[in-house]
């Protein structure tokens, strides 16, 4: 096959990989590196204290990014606007562009003969107007989905096809044993149900570890919804770097999910699984893609009234979760250590950075062969 000049535009605030928190950030420095280890030729758009074996371009200063203060904030939208024009505007040195750049990439596609993929990360379109509309105005560009489930949210835009997020399983060495807490991590949100593994873990008396990362527009709720709970039991555990997370997931009994929003994948659960940790969690979104329930975690029907599935577990909500909770507990030795190795397998088989950029070249090749 023929190696190909490839583009990769990330968001442009955090770097890439990420310090800490960043889930898009992480998966752009994953397909990246792959591509450029099966010998393509790649330029990444990104901070220029990311780090890569790309050819980085980074056509805003890091100085400017400080006033950034969360992704709604007019100077993040006003730098991705201005980086997306300066991709475009060099789009014949490539043979084909990657963008994982949500909408500040649509525009400039219909302008260019260099084809064009959109990697949709955060679930588009969301409450607001504008965004429908302008996801409607370029339904025609060339669409990944990383979940099925995710297609639900708009379900006619041009979809090529579904790529799984995958991971490099050098970061997540298999745990067969574990250990005898819970754990939670992610971005401090009212989405991602850190309130409903507290109370979990509050009626089941298990010990919880928290790794919240805390930005300014989520300080509040942190300071309201977690903070009066921590205690012996309920531990935050503060800037867990990413080369530290395989050992709170590995040494953990599960890993708890309760989300509160529709995930368009959940990359922590995959991390967790990696590590051998089984996933109790609500089973919204694409969580049902990637926990099987039964052999790798969990599901639960989030309430009466939101029914996703016929799970094991029967009861919903805090009941559901503590019934769950309580399985994984009680489980004799060898069945728990069995489902701590179906996790390790279910991430080998679906889950990887290879599979993940093996599918990824093959949408470029399919795309570029119909030019």
């Amino acid at each position: 096959m023929k190696k190909l000049r490839i583009a990769q535009i990330a968001p442009f605030w955090f770097d890439v990989p990420p310090k800490n928190y960043g889930g898009t950030e992480r998966i752009v420095s994953y397909i990246t590196e792959e591509l450029v280890k099966r010998g393509h030729e790649v330029t990444l758009f990104a901070t220029e204290t990311s780090v890569t074996k790309a050819k980085l371009v980074s056509p805003i200063k890091s100085s400017l990014l400080k006033t950034i203060e969360y992704y709604c904030d007019p100077n993040f939208n006003a730098v991705n606007s201005y980086v997306n024009y300066e991709v475009f505007k060099r789009a014949e040195e490539f043979d084909i562009i990657h963008s994982h750049a949500n909408y500040f990439s649509f525009p400039f596609c219909d302008f260019v003969k260099t084809p064009t993929i959109h990697t949709l990360h955060n679930q588009l379109p969301r409450n607001r107007e504008t965004e429908n509309e302008l996801m409607k105005k370029f339904c025609h560009l060339n669409f990944i989905s990383i979940s099925d489930e995710f297609r639900t949210h708009f379900d006619h835009l041009n979809y090529i096809t579904t790529v799984y997020h995958g991971l490099d399983r050098k970061y997540f060495p298999f745990n067969k044993i574990g250990g005898d807490y819970l754990f939670w991590i992610g971005r401090a949100s009212k989405n991602k149900g850190e309130d409903d593994a507290i109370e979990t873990a509050k009626i089941t008396g298990k010990k919880l570890l928290l790794g919240a990362s805390i930005r300014k527009d989520t300080e509040e709720y942190f300071e309201k919804v977690i903070k009066p709970n921590l205690n012996d039991k309920i531990k935050l555990i503060s800037n867990v770097t990413f080369e530290e997370t395989h050992k709170y997931y590995g040494s953990s009994k599960a890993f708890i999910f309760p989300v509160k929003w529709k995930e368009p994948f959940g990359l922590i659960m995959i991390e967790s699984m990696a590590c051998g940790s089984p996933v109790i969690a609500y089973s919204r979104g694409s969580v049902q893609e990637i926990v099987k329930d039964g052999e790798t975690g969990f599901l639960v029907n989030p309430s009466n009234e939101e029914k996703t599935g016929d799970w094991i577990i029967k009861k919903t909500g805090i009941e559901g979760l503590k019934e769950a909770v309580e399985k994984i507990y009680s489980m004799p030795q060898g069945e728990y250590l069995k489902m701590r190795q179906a996790c390790r397998s279910r991430v080998e088989q679906l889950f990887t950075v290879e599979k993940m950029v093996d599918n990824y070249e093959k949408v470029y090749y399919e795309i570029l062969n119909k030019k």
